[in-house]
């Protein structure tokens, strides 16, 4: 959905934004709502949620252009992915058991020499020691970066087929959506309007546009869905184009459907909470199982999906594997050689993301300088989509009491167990450092995490209150805290899935 433009309005609601969006599909048929025979009223939502998340920024010309410069580069170079890293090339022919769509990000991190995908590499190497006979086929993607080589296992690059996608797009005859739909849709936007949110993303040429990606991109998956004849489909993250299309793709043959938590979920986030109806059998665009790190979180989905789509506790894929599996680090021997020579009592943990957060650096940068911060060490954490960027966060955020590329190179559990404090804008880092016993201070305007901020685990800073104020509050307060978690054991969960 990058090329999608959005904007920002004010929120004047008393009611939230999703206790809206909620209201308005328990008021209207939001799943009359079809192209081609597939409910697309999911996408809508995504688009909007987007648009008003007061921390997500408006787009910017400027940037506009820097990433479309970007994209069309990556576009041009995924014509000759198959010279990219060719011993790891998957055959496309023979059929599998399970399907997986991952992408380049999913490989943020090194083991042995080989870039590991955190979500799916476990979940093969788990069936492997079992000594089950699981065929697992593959298709990787780079959303907006580069292919990280080597690879772990072999994958079926795909860009280059998305990017002919995007390319035919262009040429395509837009949809023609019924009169039912743009009078269903003008409601809705007034409806919102009135309310003081934005709507602007839901524009006729952004669904238009939107639509078209959206029903070409299910086309293909469908071909090789048939062609594959898996009994499981997964994703991490459904919520995007090509998600939406796999999904869709994948319901309408009837093979099982699963979306693997990577971040937060919850009532606070439009993929995963306050729907306000659910059709049916289901919506066409979403997965029928959702795999869960925690119990809220399965509670989450239970309290809308219905029979149509339910949680299932698997608990964080990666950490687990990270448990069971004798991996040495020496990035990790180097930072806390660092921290026990700077002499510092505490350690503060800040998530960064690909999101506007220069005004929360420079904050932070003035009170990592300021006399009362003189004992903390700080570990700055970028997300797996700001890597190309290190050098340049390196040199403006470390120092003696700093660290942010080993950080950012190695496994969080490795990291989280070192912090007495996590710091973040509204990083999912909050949910697994929450986990750990470790509290978390998030921007005022987050809206997620609702049931840990309840329990005390984390906090929100009040508005108007500088970051320094209130991280100093946190570490003078006490920090770590006892939580007893139920473990559950991902491989067998896993393994339960690839027998069914």
């Amino acid at each position: 959905m990058g090329e999608l433009e959005v904007g920002l309005t004010k929120a004047v609601s008393k009611k939230g934004f999703l206790d809206v969006l909620a209201e308005l599909e328990q008021q209207h048929d939001v799943a009359s709502l079809r192209y081609n025979g597939t409910q697309y009223w999911p996408l809508l939502r995504m688009m909007l949620g987007f648009e008003n998340d007061p921390l997500v920024p408006p787009s910017q010309s400027k940037a506009r252009f820097r990433d479309r410069l970007k994209k069309y580069g990556n576009a041009l170079g995924s014509l000759f992915e198959d010279f990219i890293d060719p011993r790891h090339n998957l055959e496309r022919d023979a059929p599998c058991d399970v399907y997986y769509l991952t992408h380049s990000t999913c490989r943020s991190l090194k083991i042995k020499g080989t870039y590991f995908d955190a979500f799916f590499s476990p979940l093969r190497h788990w069936c492997e020691e079992a000594q089950v006979p699981v065929d697992f086929y593959g298709e990787e993607f780079v959303p907006d970066s580069e292919y990280r080589t080597p690879r772990s296992e072999k994958t079926a690059y795909i860009q280059k087929h998305l990017t002919i996608v995007s390319l035919t797009n262009r040429f395509k005859d837009k949809p023609q959506l019924a009169e039912a739909d743009l009078a269903l849709i003008d409601v809705l936007r007034l409806e919102l309007q009135s309310r003081g949110f934005g709507t602007q993303s839901v524009s006729l040429k952004a669904i238009e546009n939107a639509l078209t990606q959206l029903d070409l991109h299910k086309q293909r998956f469908s071909r090789v869905l048939k062609a594959k004849q898996p009994r499981l489909v997964m994703v991490a993250t459904y919520y995007s184009v090509f998600g939406f299309a796999l999904m869709a793709a994948a319901n309408a043959l009837g093979i099982r459907t699963i979306d693997l938590q990577h971040g937060v979920q919850g009532a606070g986030h439009f993929a995963y909470g306050t729907w306000g109806h659910v059709p049916r059998g289901g919506w066409d665009l979403l997965p029928r199982l959702f795999w869960n790190w925690t119990q809220e979180d399965v509670a989450n989905i239970g309290t809308w999906g219905g029979e149509a789509h339910r949680g299932i506790l698997g608990g964080r894929i990666f950490s687990q594997y990270l448990n069971e599996v004798d991996v040495e680090f020496a990035e990790y021997h180097d930072l806390t050689q660092r921290i026990r020579q700077s002499g510092c009592k505490q350690v503060v943990l800040v998530t960064l993301q690909p999101i506007d957060s220069e005004d929360f650096i420079d904050e932070l940068r003035k009170a990592m300088q300021g006399p009362a911060f003189t004992s903390v060490f700080w570990l700055y954490r970028l997300h797996p989509a700001m890597m190309d960027k290190q050098g340049a966060y390196a040199g403006s955020l470390e120092n003696e009491r700093s660290d942010l590329a080993l950080c950012s190179n190695l496994p969080l559990d490795y990291v989280i167990k070192l912090a007495d404090l996590h710091v973040t804008l509204n990083s999912s880092v909050t949910i697994e450092a929450a986990l750990e016993g470790i509290p978390s201070l998030l921007d005022h305007n987050c809206s997620y995490y609702m049931e840990w901020q309840e329990r005390g685990i984390a906090r929100r800073i009040e508005k108007g209150q500088s970051w320094s104020d209130a991280i100093l509050q946190c570490l003078n307060s006490g920090s770590r805290f006892s939580r007893t978690q139920e473990r559950p054991s991902a491989s067998k969960i896993m393994l339960e899935l690839s027998s069914e």
